[in-house]
């Protein structure tokens, strides 16, 4: 696994253009913006209910906001997105990601981008509803790889679910950027395409970092510092 000094946003320069692109977890859309923007994917699929949550393993989460905010941010994203929305090549579906996930037939996309709810449970539905959906060659990402005090207070699972979905599959975890809610990327085993991008990053980069066998016998932790009154995180291995 490498690790990427650059955000999110800075990734999606180096993915192809005029790709079958899935985000599930849209909220506002503006991580979608930077998609099509940096992209140009032939299809963006946006993907979230909502939907105010009432369980209480979402209260925590601070994107779970009011039913009418909700209904809100959904008709702010087809304001938004209007133009594409009538080129075609952004379908927004008002579902849960599991939902969702029925509508498409076996590698549809080219890569999708995993940002709904961050329990352990839900991300590994996630994982296993669209890791059969990905082209042979696509790639799996997704927002919050993260134990960091803001993680913690949300309850997110992401890197357990991440952690043991990869173990058990036989994934490839290639690669994580250096935002304080870091990205995750997966391949598929047997997937050349992976090392393309790598070679991309080496590239336009001036430092990847490698951290061999993980997470087979790793663990990653984010350590909080304050230092002369300035916050900060850490990566640990």
């Amino acid at each position: 696994m490498h690790i990427c000094p650059i955000s999110r946003e800075q990734l999606l320069v180096f993915l192809n253009k005029g790709s079958k692109v899935a985000e599930i977890g849209v909220a506002n859309g503006e991580f979608s913006r930077h998609i099509l923007d940096q992209t140009s994917p032939n299809e963006l699929h946006l993907i979230d209910p909502w939907e105010h949550q009432e369980t209480d393993d979402y209260q925590a989460d601070i994107n779970n906001v009011s039913a009418n905010e909700q209904n809100s941010r959904f008709q702010g994203i087809q304001e938004k997105f209007q133009a594409e929305l009538d080129k075609g090549i952004v379908h927004i579906h008002r579902d849960y990601s599991y939902n969702a996930a029925k509508k498409f037939t076996p590698k549809y996309f080219d890569w999708i981008y995993i940002d709904g709810m961050h329990t352990k449970e839900a991300v590994l539905q996630d994982l296993n509803d669209y890791w059969s959906l990905i082209k042979d060659d696509g790639f799996v990402l997704g927002h919050d790889y993260a134990n960091n005090p803001g993680a913690l207070t949300q309850g997110f699972g992401v890197i357990e679910a991440v952690d043991e979905f990869v173990i058990k599959n036989e994934a490839i975890f290639f690669a994580i950027t250096i935002d304080s809610f870091p990205t995750f990327m997966l391949a598929k085993k047997g997937n050349t395409q992976f090392e393309r991008l790598l070679q991309k990053l080496q590239y336009a980069l001036p430092l990847l970092i490698e951290i061999r066998d993980y997470p087979s016998n790793k663990k990653f932790e984010q350590k909080y510092f304050k230092l002369e009154g300035k916050e900060g995180l850490t990566f640990s291995f």
